[in-house]
């Protein structure tokens, strides 16, 4: 206890002295800040800071500036990030810090454009020279964009010693000097003869004297003015006729300010630049015509200030530098023009002689390469002469038919077409091979032969001769009749679907096709003695020429007995209706899976079939429901076995098979089990035409 009570005294004592010192540091009053050395923070917020104390008059400091801040910025739509810069660069994507800009301003001058400006970009500090008039100055900090955030720029102020040259007496001295060198500089161009124009720094055009034709002049310009513009930030600069200021008032931007009849005359003959006199001079050929001077500054937002243009008149006989290169040029190209021609004189020479040994030389290897060819010809025609049989020629149509029309017909003509395009081997062939000419046009003479049996029917005039109705011909009658009824019906399914749908190539082609089966059918009738213009009229002349009448169907007969009003069950007629039922809808079922894989001619097939099984089952549906017998019927589909429940199946067989092999010891034969019900299982999940689900 007594351990923890020394130990809770000290606590105690040592809190009073800290609350004590806290005290005593609220109740004293801060140090007055050095005259000598001052220290400013800023902060990016754009706000004028103060200096502790005035700058004393007519004394130097030297200022610092170090440190580094972060800054933030917002975009379009949400974008923006945040960079980091300290008082002269800002970082750029890579995050080096090498992007300058001009950041803090010592009353309204950028702190780059003070005397003495040091950069040492390692260590984020920067100095400069600034003069003190007996005020505080104030600083302000801008970012590069957005708004700063954290960090914050220290600017330290150092009294420099007595006797430092103050910045005021140095541009004085700079300005009473380069008043000096202007004045000299005028006083001697006044001394030089020549025309002067003065061309004013806000675009207007000065005109010349008439400079005379072919006469050369040398334009000399000199002189300086001053522009600005105002934009997110305003800014004041100097330019000559060539370059304008940059932010430290450097003339090293370029830019066409004087032009020449709207072309810059940096671009005219024999350019020359003293930049740090800001004279410029070029040789410029008189063209009869005055010529103008405009003056472009930099920015358009205001501009000071002139430009004085010296014209003078050069002696004759000087060129200039484009005219010196013309002469110079002419020269060059006589000599190399009289060295070409002789030159060309003993090229033709020699390339006389030359064409002529090329010439015998291609002509004696076309005349090798045609023979060559000629006798390869001969040799195929005389490997394959079998085409010159006419027997075999019509066989081989007979057999090849569709070979001939589509595999081989585009390789025949194309080597017909080969052979007769070339009048050389064409004469050779003549006087040389002439078989392999006639051969080639038998092969032309197959393709021929088989387009016209294509398109031309078979004569059956002897086959559909004078014929009777038997026993035996009964059924080919009643076929022939049936076929009139059923190409009668495709006809009008394809003639709705043109009415509907306008024009379709494959149901005009199945009209076509019909019509040719209908006058088959009505010439085979005929031969029976059965002259008919439709099939009712075949029919009705069959039942008169036939000697016994034919038998019905046993749902035919049904029908008629229950018509005669005997009493017969409808069995047959009811089952009869089931079945078309039945076979409507597997014919829908396939019918879709048709449309799903883009099956049309199935479709259409299936259309044909579906009209007829739709047209007897309403027959059979209207009688059965006229005698009052129900015509519902069970989905049979109902009772087939699902697909899961044949997979099942087919696993247990499977399980079962490969019990009783193992029981038997014969692995070998299990293995195979498993083979057989993958194929069984393939086909299980297979899609065909006749699924449907």
């Amino acid at each position: 206890m007594v351990f923890v009570g020394i130990i809770l005294g000290l606590v105690l004592g040592i809190g009073a002295l800290g609350l004590y010192a806290w005290i005593s540091e609220q109740t004293t009053p801060p140090p007055p800040p050095d005259p000598s050395r001052m220290a400013v923070a800023l902060k990016a917020n754009r706000l004028e800071v103060f200096t502790p104390l005035p700058l004393e008059n007519r004394r130097m400091y030297k200022v610092t500036f170090s440190g580094v801040y972060t800054y933030e910025w917002s975009g379009f739509l949400g974008s923006g990030g945040s960079r980091q810069a300290d008082a002269a660069f800002y970082q750029d994507w890579d995050d080096n810090f090498s992007q300058k800009y001009a950041g803090i301003f010592l009353g309204a001058e950028p702190i780059g454009k003070l005397e003495g400006w040091t950069e040492n970009r390692a260590l984020h500090q920067y100095s400069a020279l600034v003069e003190g008039f007996g005020q505080q100055q104030p600083l302000r900090l801008i970012p590069p964009k957005g708004e700063g955030r954290w960090g914050r720029i220290v600017a330290s102020f150092e009294l420099m010693p007595p006797g430092t040259p103050l910045t005021s007496e140095k541009q004085a001295a700079a300005k009473a000097a380069a008043a000096a060198a202007a004045a000299a500089a005028k006083a001697a161009a006044a001394s030089q003869p020549g025309l002067r124009l003065n061309i004013p720094a806000f675009g207007s055009g000065v005109f010349s004297e008439i400079l005379e034709a072919g006469v050369v002049y040398k334009l000399v310009i000199s002189g300086t003015y001053d522009y600005g513009f105002a934009g997110f930030r305003s800014f004041h600069g100097k330019a000559d006729a060539v370059y304008g200021t940059d932010v430290q008032g450097r003339y090293c931007v370029p830019y066409d300010g004087l032009r020449l009849d709207g072309i810059g005359v940096r671009l005219l003959d024999s350019w020359q630049e003293d930049r740090a006199s800001h004279e410029y001079s070029c040789l410029y050929e008189g063209q009869a015509k005055r010529v103008t001077f405009s003056l472009k500054p930099p920015h358009s937002y205001h501009s000071a200030g002139e430009l004085e243009v010296r014209i003078v008149r050069q002696p004759a006989g000087t060129q200039t530098a484009v005219a010196r290169e013309q002469a110079e040029e002419q020269k060059r190209q006589a000599a190399e023009e009289a060295l070409r021609q002789a030159e060309q004189q003993a090229k033709a020479t020699r390339a006389a002689a030359e064409q002529a040994a090329r010439f015998q030389a291609e002509h004696a290897r076309v005349k090798a390469a045609l023979q060559a060819k000629v006798e390869a010809l001969r040799r195929s025609v005389h490997q394959n002469r079998n085409l010159f049989d006419r027997d075999y020629r019509l066989n081989l149509v007979e057999q090849y038919q569709g070979k001939i029309l589509t595999d081989w017909r585009a390789g025949w003509v194309r080597e017909y077409n080969e052979i007769f395009a070339d009048p050389p081997l064409v004469a050779a062939l003549t006087s040389q091979a002439r078989e392999v000419l006639d051969w080639h046009e038998r092969r032309i003479d197959l393709i021929l032969l088989a387009e016209r049996l294509a398109i031309t029917p078979p004569d059956v005039s002897v086959v559909l001769n004078e014929r009777r109705i038997t026993s035996r011909t009964l059924g080919q009658v009643q076929r022939a009749i049936g076929e009139l009824f059923r190409l009668r019906d495709q006809i009008d399914s394809a003639a709705e679907r043109l009415a509907i749908h306008g024009y379709d190539e494959d149901s005009r082609q199945q009209i076509k096709e019909a019509r040719r089966g209908l006058s088959f059918y009505f010439d085979l009738l005929k031969a029976y003695g059965i002259a008919a213009q439709s099939p009712e009229q075949a029919e009705d002349k069959f039942f008169e020429l036939c000697p016994f009448q034919p038998p019905l169907a046993s749902y035919e007969q049904m029908m008629e007995r229950i018509k005669a009003g005997k009493q017969v069950g409808p069995d047959a007629v009811k089952g009869k209706l089931e079945d078309l039922v039945r076979e409507e809808i597997i014919l829908q079922a396939k019918r879709r899976h048709a449309i799903r894989h883009g099956r049309e001619q199935v479709r259409q097939a299936l259309d044909k079939r579906l009209d007829v099984v739709r047209r007897d089952a309403t027959f059979f549906r209207d009688f059965l429901t006229s005698i009052g017998v129900s015509v519902e019927f069970a989905d049979f589909r109902q009772q087939e076995e699902t697909r899961e429940e044949q997979f099942i199946k087919l696993l247990q067989e499977k399980d079962n098979i490969k019990a009783a092999l193992k029981e038997r010891q014969e692995d070998e034969t299990a293995e195979h089990v498993d083979a057989l019900f993958a194929e069984e299982l393939a086909k299980l999940f297979k899609a065909d035409e006749a699924s449907y689900t």
